[in-house]
């Protein structure tokens, strides 16, 4: 009896959520509908969205999809409702701040930040969650951003 307990509680030492996987493991495995993750087809999220903030003189102003960003520029993620756990996926053209995948994903955290890259014109990012195993892998609407100085020589 002892040994069952003690090898279960080994196994669940090594779970990890699905957040911490697709930034560990599965680093190569796209984020989007229909690539299969958790033996089910991703689905596009309809009850969640991303919401993106940035801080302008020390107020948090919130971003719509489709602004414009300047390079250096840092942005804030919220899912809404709210997602115990989920990553974020960003295009070329940015990158998180301590993130992973060639900082191309961050886990869900409260300080996850992206920093806009100067490369690119267009960005896009978005989040991926999983309620549970059984109910698979959705998405949320890509959040598009531009870069106001893109016609400007960097």
């Amino acid at each position: 009896m002892l040994r069952v307990v003690l090898v279960a509680m080994l196994c669940v030492g090594h779970a990890c959520s699905f957040a911490t996987h697709m930034t560990r493991e599965y680093c190569e495995r796209e984020l989007r509908v229909g690539v299969v993750i958790m033996g089910k087809e991703i689905v596009l999220s309809e009850e969640r969205q991303l919401l993106v903030f940035r801080f302008v003189d020390g107020e948090q102003q919130l971003v719509r999809s489709g602004s414009t960003v300047s390079s250096g520029e840092i942005l804030y993620f919220k899912l809404e409702p709210k997602s115990f756990q989920f990553v974020l996926e960003t295009s070329e053209g940015a990158h998180f701040e301590d993130g992973k995948c060639a900082n191309k994903r961050r886990t869900h955290n409260q300080n996850a930040s992206l920093v806009i890259d100067s490369q690119h014109t267009e960005i896009s990012v978005i989040a991926a969650y999983a309620k549970s195993y059984n109910m698979g892998v959705q998405v949320t609407q890509p959040f598009f951003l531009s870069r106001d100085d893109a016609n400007k020589e960097l």
